[in-house]
């Protein structure tokens, strides 16, 4: 009887809001005192704007070091080095795909690889391209930019060093705009809202933090080269293909980021389940991540090489890093009350 009564209760309240045309809110977790405010403050004015705020630094540094190259006065390997830095910088804000960011598609406009150099090639031949649409992702950003100053054999050549100069002019106006939203804008929005929704910003970042853990450094640095969702190893599939020496350095410094994010400042993740009553848990994950360090500390500079040449080890840190995700994605989600946002598609 109870059963009936629930059933024809669920079908008033569907048909109600049918009727309405509104549509369901998203339910109101319970919070607790804890203050997420003060946290999103944190992260905001410690992480998320100096983050943006250096990497504009370098973008801008990288613009000055192209155009005193195209102008011949500079060598190639200071742009190079110009690179590296703002590629760098770029390994501590990737993980941010909210507010400005996930509306520009910025990760997708700055690090999507391996790029595609037919498409590459194509664009320069034709001298007609837009650089912001969906369809050359792959052929800007970071990963174009390295081929171009690694590997083309064309830029002495005027279209190839117009192309380049487009790319980095692209790169560095990007940044700046999402920069300057941060700053203006959604910074105030961003540390305001402190609800338990999906649509909060502590839920919204907590499940950008364990998407990027989980999909932009587990299994783009680490396990698709290794050919852990594949049929064997895909060494062409690693991050700085052409600048091989600086694989290692770049998953380092994207692990201290997610490592930052879970327990510097004031009022982290880490504090939080402390403050739970969960010292075991916080323990745990920080271990972990030490882990995961030290098996990326072991492979060699070069992924492509590590791939090519012991694959075994690749596999080894993939393990690592998995640990860490299994660690964010079940127990601190659930510690934190907060669900998963996005779709887990490759069976883990």
């Amino acid at each position: 009887m109870k059963k009936i009564s629930y059933l024809l209760i669920l079908a008033f309240a569907l048909f109600s809001c049918d009727s309405t045309g509104e549509e369901p809110q998203t339910p109101e977790v319970p919070v607790d005192s804890f203050d997420r405010g003060a946290m999103l403050v944190s992260y905001a004015d410690q992480f998320i704007i100096p983050g943006y705020t250096q990497l504009n630094a370098d973008l801008s540094a990288l613009k000055s070091s192209k155009d005193q190259y195209l102008a011949g006065s500079s060598s190639l390997e200071d742009l190079q080095e110009a690179w590296k830095s703002a590629y760098m910088s770029w390994q501590k804000v990737e993980v941010f795909n909210i507010g400005p960011a996930e509306s520009e598609l910025m990760t997708f406009q700055m690090n999507v690889y391996p790029t595609n150099v037919t498409d590459i090639e194509s664009n320069i031949e034709s001298g007609s391209y837009d650089l912001t649409a969906v369809n050359n992702n792959d052929a800007v950003g970071f990963p174009a930019v390295e081929y171009l100053l690694f590997e083309s054999e064309t830029l002495s050549e005027d279209a190839t060093r117009q192309y380049l100069s487009d790319l980095v002019d692209r790169m560095s106006d990007l940044t700046s705009q999402v920069l300057t939203e941060w700053t203006s804008s959604y910074r105030e929005t961003f540390v305001n809202s402190t609800g338990n929704t999906a649509s909060s910003a502590l839920n919204l970042f907590v499940n950008d933090l364990i998407f990027y853990t989980e999909k932009g450094f587990r299994a783009n640095k680490v396990g698709i080269p290794a050919g852990i969702f594949s049929g064997g190893p895909l060494p062409d599939r690693v991050e700085s293909l052409y600048a091989q020496a600086y694989s290692k350095d770049f998953s380092l410094e994207a692990i201290n980021t997610i490592q930052n994010l879970f327990s510097s400042g004031n009022n982290s993740l880490e504090d939080y389940l402390i403050y739970l009553g969960n010292q075991e848990l916080a323990t745990d994950i920080t271990e972990q991540i030490n882990d995961a360090k030290s098996a990326l500390n072991g492979l060699d500079n070069s992924f492509y090489d590590q791939v090519v040449n012991d694959n075994t080890q690749m596999l080894r840190t993939y393990d690592e890093i998995q640990k860490i995700v299994v660690l964010l994605k079940v127990d601190l989600l659930q510690e934190l009350n907060i669900a998963v946002d996005y779709v887990d598609a490759d069976g883990d």
